[in-house]
């Protein structure tokens, strides 16, 4: 199993790697890890998250790894245009970009619709009703909370 999730996540890092879109827009990457940092804490060690072994900022992992702060960085960079290409968020400027892959990241349960409804950036009550993603496992989380008032306040400010 473990080495299962680190050559299918070494094999995607290639492939990503080789595309000229990766790091076309390296600023706004940038940008949307400093913002996911803010809500994340570095983890250079792999852990148990819901469904399977992750490392810093929920990207793939397997048991007992270990990487260095820059791998995880560049692993942070891939998966945040993974998430801006799978989702088309392309149209959408830096801050806009940073609102929607922060949520997006941190839910992941989301279908196409509720996708194209996120991506409206005129539509700040929209956005008010997303700040229900603010419990996990029926409790209210403040720090949760706070990420999603943070998203709407880059999104709709």
């Amino acid at each position: 199993m473990k080495n299962n999730w680190k050559n299918k996540f070494k094999i995607e890092q290639r492939q990503a790697l080789k595309t000229t879109q990766v790091f076309a827009d390296r600023e706004t990457n940038n940008f949307i890890v400093d913002f996911l940092k803010t809500f994340e804490w570095l983890h250079t060690v792999a852990y148990w998250d819901r469904k399977r072994y992750s490392i810093w900022l929920g990207t793939p992992s397997y048991k007992w790894e270990i990487i260095t702060e820059e791998e995880a960085h560049l692993r942070a960079r891939i998966w945040v245009q993974w998430i801006v290409d799978k989702y088309e968020l392309w149209d959408l400027n830096q801050r806009e970009r940073a609102a929607v892959v922060s949520f997006i990241y941190n839910v992941w349960s989301l279908d196409n619709n509720q996708i194209r409804l996120l991506k409206n950036k005129y539509n700040c009550a929209l956005w008010n009703s997303f700040l229900q993603y603010s419990y996990s496992n029926w409790q209210y989380l403040k720090w949760l909370a706070n990420r999603r008032m943070s998203e709407r306040n880059l999104l709709c400010n």
